[in-house]
């Protein structure tokens, strides 16, 4: 990526700014094709959605630079900025090296210019990152275009869950799931690569740990959880887990509730999976939470993902997963206490999970896709939660993407340099290759000591100790990749 600003002393009218080939060594290019141009359009954000919902706080915005319009042509203002952003996506063919390349400036009024752009592409083909994933509510969940977008930004799992979130159940125990069998042939067409997570959140729960369920009702609904699952083994259904409530903590109804429809999908469809998003104190709700009901926990706590709290907390997750016998996922939102989704403090959250050795990361927003009719304005978003969605399409194709979209792309790029780094360490091992097996994991733990826990993002650490930190994984892993080739 390189982003720059143009700040006009003179009256420039329209510019264009034109992006050429990269040509790298031993006449090796990346076409210009390869290359997204995108102006930024600056958006009013809500500061603080949290404190905003209490009287008396007062509704604080500012302007953020949020949008990527896509294009290289910009209207100019004397004194005022236009920032332009450069995406570069490098062929999985491309020879490593260095690149340069040239972008042209060209006013409508006034001299040209150009300056030259350097990238380097390394000898790594990078591993898989870490189960990547969003919580998907409401009909667009089935766009095709956003579900292209989710998985061109690296995703690999999603929460799907329709706009009633439930099956539909016929008197006499018979259930509709045309729409979980459109949500998954979506899916799969998408290539997401983890087993989808299916919210059927309200599924019987009205009553359920309120007032005690009569025989022939249970019997009636563990007959309709058999018929769910002999439905997806006679669909063909994928791999796939099952949410029946969400985020239930220590001594709520909730909590009840999913121990009664995970009890009763593992006594009537044992080969069901299921997932939960429990909230607290491992310590606390764990000591009546016992039965290995669950196969997928999503740690859930409001801001950012619980087990990456602290060192002790992150130790009793993993001993309680193990123990249950399930995955341990992290869950949080684009931004830290409801406040403005930053490209940030989504890179912060991935190095984080990495270090507390989370298997996966879900994450949630309210309002993630939009399809356009209306022109853009920078108002539109104002006071709603997380300041809107992450990506847009508009009527004439092309999409709109957010910088906090971007940032959760290189959040899970960061996942894939160390689990990259990780795959070299033991293949270097097994080759014999100690000495640079032992340097690789020297710099792992070091890089991953130096990400402090906690549940906000530090003051400390910052996106440039970031990039540091990704620049150290990617050398060791060349180290390790030049060995085995040796």
């Amino acid at each position: 990526q390189a982003t720059f600003a143009l700040r006009p002393l003179v009256e420039l009218g329209t510019v264009r700014c034109d992006v050429g080939d990269l040509r790298g060594p031993n006449g090796a290019a990346i076409p210009a094709s390869s290359v997204d141009v995108y102006i930024v359009e600056p958006t009013v954000a809500q500061v603080d959605f949290a404190r905003s919902q209490h009287p008396g706080q007062g509704e604080m915005v500012r302007w953020v630079a949020k949008w990527l319009r896509p294009g290289n042509i910009t209207d100019t203002t004397i004194a005022r900025n236009t920032q332009v952003y450069l995406d570069v996506h490098v062929p999985t063919d491309a020879k490593p090296g260095h690149y340069l390349g040239t972008i042209a400036i060209r006013p409508e009024k006034g001299k040209a210019s150009s300056f030259t752009v350097r990238l380097e592409v390394l000898p790594l083909v990078l591993s898989r990152p870490m189960a990547w994933g969003i919580f998907g509510y409401g009909e667009t969940v089935l766009r095709p275009w956003w579900l292209k977008e989710m998985r061109r930004t690296g995703m690999t799992q999603m929460v799907i869950s329709r706009t009633n979130r439930n099956p539909i159940v016929q008197p006499d125990g018979t259930v509709d799931l045309s729409q979980y069998d459109e949500s998954i042939e979506a899916y799969r067409d998408a290539g997401f690569e983890e087993p989808p997570i299916l919210s059927m959140e309200a599924l019987f729960s009205s009553t359920i740990g309120v007032e005690e369920v009569p025989a022939e009702k249970r019997e009636f609904m563990g007959q309709v959880i058999r018929r769910i699952y002999e439905h997806s083994l006679k669909a063909k259904w994928p791999p796939y887990y099952v949410y029946f409530v969400d985020e239930p903590g220590p001594g709520t109804v909730r909590l009840e509730r999913l121990k009664y429809m995970c009890g009763l999908a593992r006594e009537f469809a044992p080969g069901m999976q299921t997932a939960g998003t429990v909230a607290g104190n491992p310590e606390t709700w764990y000591r009546d939470y016992l039965g290995n009901l669950l196969d997928l926990n999503i740690c859930c706590l409001w801001a950012y993902v619980n087990p990456v709290h602290s060192a002790d907390g992150n130790r009793r997750w993993q001993r309680l997963a193990a123990r249950e016998r399930m995955k341990l996922y992290g869950y949080g939102f684009w931004a830290q206490d409801h406040q403005m989704d930053t490209y940030w403090e989504n890179r912060h959250i991935t190095f984080r999970a990495e270090k507390a050795g989370l298997e996966g990361m879900m994450t949630w927003v309210q309002e993630f896709a939009f399809d356009e009719e209306e022109p853009f304005s920078p108002y539109r978003f104002v006071l709603r939660a997380k300041n809107g969605p992450l990506c847009m399409f508009y009527p004439d194709g092309s999409v709109w993407r957010s910088l906090s979209l971007i940032g959760i792309r290189e959040g899970i790029d960061d996942s894939r340099y160390v689990r990259t780094l990780r795959k070299l360490i033991a293949d270097a091992r097994s080759a014999g290759r100690y000495r640079e097996a032992a340097s690789g994991r020297r710099c792992l733990q070091r890089v991953l000591d130096e990400i402090p826990w906690g549940g906000r993002v530090s003051p400390g650490w910052t996106a440039i100790d970031a990039d540091a930190a990704r620049w150290e994984l990617a050398q060791a892993a060349v180290e390790c990749q030049r060995a085995l080739e040796e």
